[in-house]
């Protein structure tokens, strides 16, 4: 679940600009999360891929659970992902998540949709499987066991998908575990820094985004907005706010 790569949030290229520049600028696409890395293990085999991954993230187990489970608004984990939207699930007691994503290897790059069912096992244990048929994957399933250390979390990932669209061999996937293991790291960060500002720990990049972008406006209904993956521009964010914006707005010349 969530490995690879938007619908709630645009109806135009503008707008779906205008968000995800605020996603980058509270949960910058640097992977900070990555000092806190305990494992990361990609394999391939007969075109199946495997992934185990343990990373200690430093907000309260409950409010990473809460991001985890929010599925109508996954976008903000996976920069990747172009469409999610929740389906009707035919079993209780499971949420059916459909995303989008666009895939890059080298030069050629294409969408590809896959749809999963998501159950909560227990407290602080997820699963999700690939539906086939209406997928481009022919098999895959995902586990999430997420661990309350003290006031951090450790999270154990262990996923394996088979991709029914064709992958070169050799090259493709060397690059296709590569995309693996960054978009991971990228997804881990952001699933911190989204739950700290839920658990209220995070003030730097809230101040860091009003005093960067927004000056005395209304810096609590933009974040909130953003977090619930609604429109900020309804909250006083200017409709060329971001446009063009290259880089961290920390830097001069970004255009933010």
């Amino acid at each position: 679940m969530f490995a690879a790569c938007y619908t709630g949030i645009a109806d135009t290229a503008a707008r779906t600009g205008r968000i995800v520049f605020l996603i980058l600028a509270l949960c910058p696409l640097a992977p900070a999360g990555a000092r806190n890395l305990s494992t990361i293990e990609i394999s391939e085999n007969a075109g199946n891929y495997r992934v185990r991954m343990v990373m200690l993230i430093h907000a309260p187990a409950r409010y990473v659970i809460s991001v985890l489970t929010d599925y109508k608004y996954i976008y903000r984990l996976n920069p990747s992902i172009t469409e999610s939207e929740i389906l009707p699930s035919p079993r209780s007691g499971t949420v059916r998540v459909k995303t989008r994503m666009q895939g890059c290897i080298l030069f050629f790059c294409r969408d590809v949709d896959r749809v999963e069912e998501v159950r909560e096992v227990n407290a602080g244990h997820l699963q999700a499987v690939i539906i086939p048929e209406q997928s481009d994957f022919a098999s895959g399933s995902a586990d999430w066991r997420i661990q309350p250390v003290g006031d951090d979390s450790r999270i154990i990932y262990e996923a394996q998908v088979t991709p029914a669209f064709f992958i070169p061999p050799v090259i493709g996937s060397y690059f296709v575990k590569r995309t693996f293991a960054e978009t991971l790291i990228t997804s881990f960060s952001r699933l911190e820094c989204i739950a700290r500002i839920r658990a209220g720990l995070d003030t730097r990049s809230r101040l860091r985004l009003a005093d960067a972008t927004f000056g005395n406006r209304d810096i609590d209904a933009i974040q909130s907005a953003m977090l619930a993956g609604e429109d900020p521009s309804a909250h006083g964010l200017p409709t060329s706010a971001g446009a063009g914006c290259a880089g961290s707005c920390d830097q001069p010349g970004s255009g933010c």
